[in-house]
């Protein structure tokens, strides 16, 4: 019973122990996406070319390319350039 006894107060003196702070783990932060590589990335999708495929073509995640495909309209400028519009979503 001594022994029954001796547990329960080492498991109430660690509970008020007090406890060091938990290291934050870094948070992966994506490096953003350049205009051009958007620019390109509308291009090839307006080309008919999957996100699977557009993604391989310019090295960034799927995901990324699909955010892009719901952020960004490809248009065209007064002196002929194709550049993008943010429909603001």
């Amino acid at each position: 019973m001594n022994k029954f006894v001796q547990a329960i107060r080492s498991q109430e003196a660690y509970k008020k122990k007090p406890k060091p702070r938990k290291e934050h783990l870094p948070v992966d932060k994506r490096p953003p996406i350049k205009d051009s590589q958007i620019v390109q990335a509308l291009g090839l999708i307006k080309m008919g070319l999957t996100p699977s495929h557009v993604a391989k073509e310019l090295d960034v995640p799927v995901q990324t390319i699909y955010n892009v495909r719901q952020r960004y309209q490809l248009i065209q400028l007064e002196d002929g350039k194709k550049w993008y519009k943010y429909l603001g979503v």
